[in-house]
């Protein structure tokens, strides 16, 4: 089994891309994109797919914690990198420090600056609060504004700050693809996958706005590596269960389907599995109190 991405389709993609980009842009002249878009856009697909094969290859070799700190450093030194660029360069070009066309970003901002407000005063930002502010809100758009509220609250409001540690939780994101890829199929297919994750134009992109997909998918990851992790457990500890849980409960706060998703996954999970991945009295005690627990969570938010 390879343990890289091979040039051959890497160089294939690469050129199939400036084709199509060149094709495109002919038929649809008066559309075509501005001089900062190629070079963005190329840049994007070209760092992609020439560094999966250049990094895959070079870091093949490395031992797992040389491995692992080189993943987190490459993937928050580029999303740090995005940040500081795409920050100047939406202020440049639209005066404010958003993308364009924002709408939703500046809802999160607003509500952000709201909650951060409250808690200066000693209140802290409740769902019936902010809804009332907003208009009307949905349980599973609260927890966004929330986690805005804080970092605003104790960062005097800086959008900056909010998107910088947007790139440590996409650089831990990346943590979490090696390790589950891992377990499941193998020490290469795991490395592969976390070079490609590190590298993914839309996860370092999403590290410059202010939506919510970011902390989204770390929390998507965090929870399937994890539970993927207490299954797997010689020994159940406590750590092991309530960790999941947490994090399963928390994606019901920022999009409802993520949250039933993540507990229909787990369930999933426990039954197929055979019993040489999960003990019998783990399949046991993870599905009864995390599957009772997760579904509460599940029917509370469901009458929001």
């Amino acid at each position: 089994m390879l343990n890289y991405f091979p040039k051959y389709f890497t160089s294939k993609a690469i050129y199939l891309y400036l084709a199509a980009l060149f094709v495109v842009s002919v038929l649809f002249f008066n559309q075509a994109m501005s001089l900062i878009w190629w070079i963005l856009g190329i840049g994007a697909v070209f760092g992609f797919f020439h560094y999966s094969n250049l990094l895959t290859r070079k870091w093949s070799e490395y031992p797992e914690k040389i491995f692992t700190k080189k993943i987190f450093q490459i993937a928050l030194i580029v999303r740090i990198a995005w940040v500081i660029i795409s920050y100047f360069l939406y202020l440049i070009m639209t005066g404010e420090p958003f993308e364009f066309s924002p709408g939703d970003s500046l809802f999160y901002d607003e509500m952000g600056r709201y909650g951060a407000g409250l808690m200066a005063h000693g209140k802290f930002p409740a769902f019936t609060s902010m809804s009332k502010y907003a208009g009307t809100l949905a349980l599973s758009d609260y927890g966004y504004p929330l986690y805005l509220s804080v970092i605003y609250f104790l960062t005097d409001n800086s959008i900056l700050i909010v998107r910088l540690v947007k790139a440590v939780l996409s650089a831990l994101t990346c943590v979490f693809v090696y390790r589950l890829a891992k377990r499941n199929f193998g020490e290469e297919t795991g490395r592969i996958a976390a070079v490609l994750c590190m590298l993914m134009p839309n996860f370092i992109y999403y590290t410059g706005i202010h939506l919510k997909e970011t902390e989204m998918v770390f929390l998507v990851l965090a929870f399937l590596e994890r539970t993927d992790y207490a299954m797997r457990s010689s020994k159940l500890t406590i750590k092991n269960l309530i960790l999941p849980i947490l994090l399963a409960a928390s994606l019901f706060f920022l999009r409802t389907v993520l949250g039933a998703t993540a507990l229909f996954a787990f369930a999933t999970a426990l039954m197929l599995s055979t019993k040489r991945t999960v003990k019998k009295e783990n399949r046991l005690v993870l599905i009864s109190p995390g599957f009772c627990w997760l579904w509460f969570i599940f029917r509370w938010t469901a009458g929001y």
